[in-house]
């Protein structure tokens, strides 16, 4: 699953992720086939004098025919005009508010070490199976990889705590909201789960007299389940948390007293009968009372601080920031 938190921090790097593979499209593919807009000279500069490439950095001419559809052609400067139109604004926005970031942190003496990081990966990796599993998922959706991720919470932290410098929290206020929140840090139980889905009772209780013969449950998921999302996967619903408001509350509670391993069933669900083996448990250990002290102290002074995008705002007209408007 997708942690929503994940997203909203990071979606911010999409477009410059994007720009750069395009870019490493263009410099990396294009000359290996060589292809250029006719009556263009790839070695010849715009002024016509001859180029070295390697001296040029590889850097190709906006003429460079990069693709073509029904005899026309799509140049390089095409491409990298509708860029900038496209995304020119936003991408130079955050290069902008990166650097006002880093002025400011650097003059308040604002740091972000591996600790503060690393905690921050962990609230933010939760609901995937591992830390690895979160990596994959914002490869996949966002196009980040690891080093990105890392960078771009790096900056957000800064810019956090940029907005609750000069925002005190007492101790009274941290008591009260621990007080009334005490289920925020408790223990968090996940479950992997594996079922069967079939459309009677009287298949269900095969598949489960099958399992207890011996018979492999991915196997069995396979032959006997319905369930289009889960059967080639041999069952896997991967981990869930015990209040997971999405699945159904029998199945969670009929494998509450489960041990890994153990197979109960058939449940009745919307989707037919189910035949549910428990995989695995894991139980959260929660920070220690200090850690979870600052992490509440933290999320008080932020909800009381301007929202971040008008820090960066602010932060933009502390420094001067002014860029150039695109024209189409």
């Amino acid at each position: 699953m997708t942690n929503p938190k994940v997203v909203r921090g990071l979606v911010a790097l999409q477009a410059i992720c994007m720009i750069v593979l395009t870019v490493v499209i263009v410099v990396q593919v294009v000359p290996l086939n060589g292809r250029v807009d006719p009556g263009t000279d790839p070695g010849k500069a715009e002024g016509g004098e001859k180029s070295d490439p390697e001296q040029a950095g590889g850097e190709l001419p906006p003429g460079t025919v990069i693709a073509t559809i029904g005899g026309e052609s799509i140049t390089l400067g095409e491409l990298q005009k509708q860029l900038t139109m496209q995304y020119g604004h936003d991408v130079l926005r955050t290069l902008m508010v990166r650097h006002a970031i880093r002025m400011e942190a650097e003059e308040q003496g604002i740091t972000v070490t591996d600790a503060e990081l690393e905690q921050e990966l962990q609230q933010l990796s939760e609901g995937y199976e591992d830390k690895e599993s979160f990596y994959r998922a914002m490869e996949d959706q966002l196009g980040l990889s690891k080093e990105d991720v890392h960078r771009d919470l790096r900056y957000r932290l800064k810019l956090e705590k940029i907005a609750i410098a000069d925002i005190p929290v007492s101790d009274r206020a941290v008591d009260e909201h621990l007080r009334d929140n005490k289920e925020q840090f408790a223990p968090r139980v996940q479950v992997r789960l594996s079922w069967i889905v079939t459309e009677t009772r009287r298949l269900a209780e095969q598949a489960m007299s099958d399992a207890a013969g011996g018979a492999d449950f991915a196997r069995l998921a396979a032959n006997y389940s319905i369930d289009e999302f889960t059967s080639g996967l041999g069952g896997d619903m991967g981990m869930i948390e015990m209040d997971d408001p999405f699945i159904d509350p029998q199945v969670l509670e009929a494998v509450q007293p489960l041990d890994p391993g153990d197979i109960t069933g058939p449940l009745q669900v919307d989707e037919g009968y189910a035949v549910i083996r428990l995989t695995e448990r894991r139980v959260s250990t929660p920070p220690d009372e200090q850690t979870i002290r600052e992490m509440v102290r933290k999320q008080l002074a932020l909800s009381a601080a301007p929202p971040l995008p008008s820090v960066e705002d602010q932060l933009l007209e502390k420094y001067e920031a002014s860029f150039m408007p695109v024209q189409p």
